[in-house]
């Protein structure tokens, strides 16, 4: 088991997503996470199942589970004393937390898709399942961004006022059915969405990893599209950014505050 590529892969995401706690909680994690791998392996062997089905199995856990990591390390950062605010749990808050939820999965399934089939087949074959997720996940990321415009409208800078707009208008772009226009709006969409983060992670309504994880995906994304076929890779881990932060807010947002600098 220590020599499988995937088991690696999933302690590197380990060390990643603890970088920062106090050292006890790292190995705390570690070892929980060692405990699990070992299991795994031990009843894969008991069962008689080859490595590369464990690996596959194993990948699709470390996938599926990202979302419950970055969870597990925000509400660890709460119980710091370095991040100890109070967070106001409103109903706006929580509504717009499931719509950023519901974007970011929906897309995802959708990446995943694509991945599998390509584009033609997702649209043709796949069009009555396809349609109705992409349709409803552009709204339902346009609705966050704006409902964060309204719900903080009285901290946000300009920066988060036009990356909320940029990123509305990148997302219902590719309503018009056009699949060139879906490529490029991809493109606002990223970087409107890094400037609302950067400016939302200031207040402490994310952390501050968000926008840094989205910003040089925004950029990888635009250089791919100016310089040849996107990177589509790239937005795979954008939108599991965006389920952890419909997870931040549904925990709630800080009452007001002097705003960082």
């Amino acid at each position: 088991m220590n020599g499988s590529p995937v088991a690696g892969l999933v302690r590197g995401w380990v060390d990643l997503y603890t970088r920062g706690l106090p050292a006890d909680a790292r190995t705390a994690r570690r070892d929980e996470i060692d405990d699990d791998l070992w299991c795994e392996h031990a009843e894969a062997a008991a069962a008689g199942r080859s490595a590369r089905s464990l690996d596959a199995d194993l990948f699709l856990r470390l996938l599926f589970g990202l979302p419950a990591d970055v969870s597990w390390r925000l509400a660890y950062r709460g119980r710091t004393a370095a991040a100890r605010m109070k967070r106001s749990s409103s109903m706006s808050a929580r509504i717009l937390g499931v719509l950023a939820i519901m974007y970011g999965l929906s897309f995802a399934t959708l990446v995943v898709l694509f991945a599998q089939v390509g584009e033609e087949a997702l649209w043709t074959t796949f069009g009555l399942f396809a349609v109705p997720v992409f349709v409803t996940g552009a709204i339902a990321f346009a609705a966050t961004a704006l409902g964060l415009l309204w719900l903080l409208n009285d901290r946000v800078s300009m920066l988060g006022v036009v990356g909320a707009v940029l990123a509305a208008l990148g997302s219902l772009g590719p309503l018009s059915g056009s699949a060139d226009w879906a490529r490029i709006a991809t493109a606002p969409l990223m970087v409107g969405s890094a400037m609302l983060m950067w400016d939302l992670a200031g207040i402490g309504v994310v952390s501050r990893w968000i926008p840094i994880v989205q910003g040089p995906i925004a950029i990888g994304y635009t250089v791919s599209l100016l310089l040849g076929p996107p990177a589509y890779g790239l937005f795979l881990p954008f939108l599991l950014s965006w389920v952890a932060i419909g997870v931040s807010l549904i925990r709630g947002v800080p009452q007001a505050q002097a705003r960082s600098g």
